[in-house]
């Protein structure tokens, strides 16, 4: 993510949480039974939630970009505003839907 911070993949996710107030925990697991679970919401939500590609990819903490930052603040100030505090995460968006339906 072109941005002026660097993060985690992880540090995303729990900047994310953070942000939303979220309880969820966080659980570490093979990549095997991730991308299992990933496939079994796939087929309850019926879109595509994570790829073998993403997952390779977040694994191996692509979460970086060598292009100057696109947006004037970063992810944590971003996360840190009001509006999108009390939006992000309310409705779900389908991939599917938005590229092929």
């Amino acid at each position: 993510m072109a941005g002026p911070v660097d993060y985690t993949y992880v540090d995303v996710v729990r900047s994310i949480c953070a942000a939303v107030e979220s309880r969820a925990k966080i659980v570490r697991m093979p990549p095997s039974v991730a991308l299992a679970a990933s496939w079994v919401t796939s087929f309850l939500v019926r879109d595509v939630v994570l790829t073998r590609d993403e997952a390779t990819g977040l694994m191996r903490e692509y979460l970086f970009s060598t292009n100057p930052h696109r947006v004037g603040t970063s992810l944590g100030n971003w996360l840190r505003g009001s509006d999108v505090r009390h939006d992000l995460g309310r409705t779900y968006s389908s991939e599917v839907a938005r590229h092929f339906r």
